[in-house]
């Protein structure tokens, strides 16, 4: 830790660029002296006036998650800010584990995550790994309607997720650090420094670690993660951002803790794992430049341009230290590369004052390169296809349009894409549609409805399937549909959100079984939400209700910023699935019935105090162990033995 905190010193801020200075002239006669102030010598230029804002998210009809929703309640990744979020179910794997994050009855490879508009689902298996990011680098989260979710990436069918990455541009350098510690000896740490090198260039470092013993046996985990950003931002018409992404991820795969009728598992002497050897190392390159011009004399009309490559290494190994290996012994790794291309192009029209357009249309181009290990094949059935190859390659092409259409209190979208892959073209289309019947100061009401339809599609990137059938086969036939309706409602600080949906294959839609309710009230000093959620589908509960109530105030003139809480979830009963740590997949058995009610607790405590954030906060107060997936811990035991499970403190350096 001795490397962040001499980091810390050195970057400490500078202002590298000084106001203009008011000018006064004195004019002096025989009689009086005059006091002259120039109007000019004061105006003030902004410094940023070169930068296209908002250039990184895909629409602005986005709902967007800001920092301050989740920095007060302490969330350490990006898992545990969505499972605050009605409509997401996350399935825990520990401290630095690969949560997966699951939206609406889906499997984690429905879901596209993407960074600062560029997909970062795994290139091979289709998943994500949540420690690829730092909390510490999140500026906001942009959640695009389920409805058009599917425009953006592949496979997003169900929900795209686009992180916001700190990128902001002052004429002040701005270094932030942030150190958590967390039960069970989990450290992480990180730093970033904003510098602007002129009123175009800027230049943006960030590093950070997280490291975890690990609670049980073969739990450890270690996480290295880099990134540089250089941005020149030329004109207000024409800027360049590169960016370069780097992380390390190693961690024991103990696939899970062997169930016991009594409670042992309160003790990690106790506790017995399905395998004490197995680990992975994941490493991760990311590159990309990203080209945004106002072709037309039109703020809101934007061109972006981008390219970029994602390369991925995976070392996974079992059984080293054994005298007789029974199991896997890999000697190859798995290695993917990805190479793509996306461009995007919007157009506003404004027909009358309360009538206007927005179209935006787009295309992208994947090029993917596979090198996996020969096991992974053996483990798996090729059906009428006896040759194994390692390695292969595929193209993908996509083109996409979106047309919104606003008149007065109306919205209305309509969307289309297009996949081609192997000769064979693949169509997804939707529609959505927004109406205010009230909007008046203090209420508002709106309804609000869409659907879509996919006749095949590729799933991404379509090489892995639940019955581990067919790896070569990247595409399929499955008709699939969505649909949903609700209503949102707005009374002064109050905001009721419900809609009913459904998915489902070849036409079976029952949009009665599932529904997602959202209240969030904010006032001066009281802050609470509650997401209920119902679902019919396997290997989700049926009923899950999230919930954060907080008190917060001002204190010793302002000085102080103090905010208390509580966070509450219940899931109801349900069979969780097995799922493998090596093949990132869910397993087709019937697993013992270790299903039961959860109920967890949390209380919190935090404060703003000059630049320095600090938190705390006591998790699992009523110590239970509890499962989201089979044999892996709902949380870490907390409670009152642990004290305080969690802490955090952010400082803020600028000037």
């Amino acid at each position: 830790m001795r490397v962040y905190f001499t980091l810390l010193f050195l970057f400490t801020p500078i202002i590298l660029i000084s106001q203009i200075k008011d000018t006064t002239h004195i004019i002096q006669s025989k009689d009086t002296t005059h006091h002259i102030q120039l109007k000019d010598t004061t105006r003030y230029i902004q410094f940023d006036t070169n930068k296209i804002k908002d250039t990184k998210l895909f629409s602005v009809n986005s709902d967007t998650i800001s920092n301050d929703f989740f920095i007060w309640n302490d969330r350490k990744n990006l898992s545990e800010i969505m499972d605050e979020k009605s409509g997401y179910f996350i399935n825990y794997f520990g401290v630095g584990g690969r949560n997966l994050i699951k939206y609406n009855g889906s499997d984690e490879y429905a879901v596209g995550i993407f960074r600062d508009g560029i997909q970062i689902n795994d290139n091979f298996f289709g998943g994500f790994d949540i420690e690829d990011i730092s909390v510490n680098e999140i500026q906001k989260i942009e959640e695009v309607s389920n409805v058009s979710s599917f425009l953006y990436g592949i496979n997003t069918r169900t929900k795209s997720i686009n992180i916001i990455t700190k990128d902001a541009f002052q004429p002040k350098l701005f270094s932030q650090f942030r150190y958590t510690q967390d039960r069970f000896g989990a450290l992480s740490a990180d730093f970033n420094i904003n510098m602007p090198l002129s009123r175009k260039f800027n230049f943006v470092f960030g590093i950070g670690n997280h490291t975890n013993d690990g609670r049980y046996t073969n739990t450890d985990f270690s996480a290295w993660r880099g990134r540089v950003k250089l941005n020149y931002y030329s004109s207000p018409k024409f800027n360049i951002k590169t960016d370069f992404y780097y992380s390390k991820v190693q961690r024991g795969l103990c696939e899970g803790l062997v169930n016991s009728t009594d409670d042992t598992l309160a003790s990690s002497i106790y506790a017995l794992v399905n395998d004490p050897d197995a680990y992975d190392k994941v490493t991760n390159y990311s590159y990309d430049i990203d080209l945004t011009a106002r072709i037309f004399n039109d703020k809101y009309s934007v061109t972006k341009l981008k390219f970029y490559v994602n390369n991925s290494l995976r070392e996974y190994r079992d059984e080293q230290n054994r005298a007789v290996i029974d199991s896997v012994l890999l000697t190859n790794n798995f290695h993917t590369i990805q190479y793509g291309i996306d461009f995007k192009q919007n157009v506003r029209t404004n027909l009358t004052k309360k009538i206007y357009t927005d179209i935006m249309f787009g295309a992208n181009a994947y090029f993917n390169y596979y090198n996996v290990s020969k096991i992974f094949y053996d483990w798996n059935v090729l059906t009428d296809n006896p040759q194994i190859v390692r390695y292969f390659e595929n193209k993908i092409y996509t083109a996409f349009g979106k047309a919104d259409i606003n008149i007065d209190r109306l919205m209305i979208s309509g969307f289309a894409k297009t996949d081609y892959l192997d000769n064979n073209f693949f169509l997804q289309t939707g529609f959505e549609g927004n109406y205010k019947f009230i909007d008046i100061d203090d209420f508002s009401f709106a309804v609000h409805s869409g659907a879509n339809s996919t006749m095949g599609g590729i799933s991404y990137p379509g090489l892995i399937t639940q019955d581990y059938v067919s790896l070569l086969n990247v595409y399929n036939t499955t008709k699939y549909r969505y649909i949903e309706a609700g209503v949102k409602m707005k009374y002064k600080n109050l905001i009721v959100d419900a809609y009913l949906f459904d998915d489902g294959y070849n036409n079976e839609i029952n949009v009665l079984r599932n529904a997602n309710i959202s209240v969030d009230y904010k006032s001066t000093y009281f802050d609470g939400y509650v997401n209920t959620n119902l679902w019919g589908f396997q290997n989700f509960p049926h009923f899950f209700v999230k919930s954060d109530f907080a008190y917060h105030n001002y204190f010793f003139g302002k000085k102080l910023n103090l905010k208390v809480g509580i966070n509450l979830k219940y899931i109801s009963s349900f069979y969780p699935e097995m799922y493998s740590q090596y093949k990132y997949l869910a397993i087709n058995t019937n697993p013992q019935n270790i299903s039961k009610d959860i109920f967890d607790m949390d209380f919190y405590v935090g404060a703003r105090i000059g630049t320095a954030n600090v938190h705390f906060s006591l998790a699992n107060l009523f110590n239970k162990l509890n499962y989201d997936t089979y044999l892996y811990p709902y949380d870490d035991r907390g409670g009152f033995v642990n004290v305080i499970s969690k802490f955090t403190i952010i400082w803020d350096f600028n000037q």
